[in-house]
Formats: structure tokens, sequence, C-alpha cells
């Protein structure tokens, strides 16, 4: 069993994973962590301080990263990533602040 979490914003998920279909679970988090937290906006691509630690972690390139991020993104946002990266990657990429304050919620069941 391996214990996962995302981050949004405020609300801390904890997910309980089983050896069967561990890797598409983890795939499904990913994605579902990558939609709720990058955003698209004039241009610019806003990602989540969490994903340049885990860059550096696991020794990718900017360039890299971006392609992973744009792969669990929705169509539409990945025809306008693409756009962007035409330009320097660096000019498109701001970071957003790492927010460490959350809450813990538990399903009714899990705490029983």
């Amino acid at each position: 069993m391996v214990l996962s979490y995302n981050y949004c914003d405020w609300l801390l998920q904890v997910r309980l994973y089983t050896a069967k279909k561990l890797y598409h679970q983890l795939e499904q988090a990913r994605t579902e962590f990558i939609q709720a937290n990058v955003m698209v906006k004039k241009q610019t691509i806003f990602l989540p301080k969490v994903l340049h630690f885990y860059a550096k972690d696991a020794a990718l390139e900017l360039p890299d990263l971006i392609d992973m991020v744009c792969e669990s993104m929705p169509e539409l946002q990945q025809k306008k990533i693409k756009q962007y990266l035409r330009r320097r990657v660096d000019k498109c990429v701001e970071w957003l602040p790492y927010k460490s304050s959350f809450r813990y919620t538990v399903h009714r069941s899990l705490a029983e």
C-alpha cells in the first residue's frame, strides 16, 4: 500500500494505493494535480514551485518539464502551451510561490 497526497491551495488529499493498478492511479493523481495547479494565461505558463523542486530532483530541464506538464493538460491548453513554446521557454514560465498552509480532510468512512 502506498500513501500519497496532493497539495491544492488549502486542501490536502490523502490517497491510499494498492498494488493493483498502482501505475495508473499514480498517473491519474499526477494529471489531476497538474490540471488543478497549472495555469495558462496571457502567454505565460504558471507552474507551482513544487514542480521546480521535482524537476531539480529528477534532473529534468525546463523544456522536459513543460512537455510532461503539457501531456497532462486538456487539449485546448496543450495547443496554447505549444504556441508559447515557440518563444524561449524560460520567457513564458513563471513559478507560483510555494504555499505551506493546508488543512486535512478525512472522509467519514476512513475515520471509522
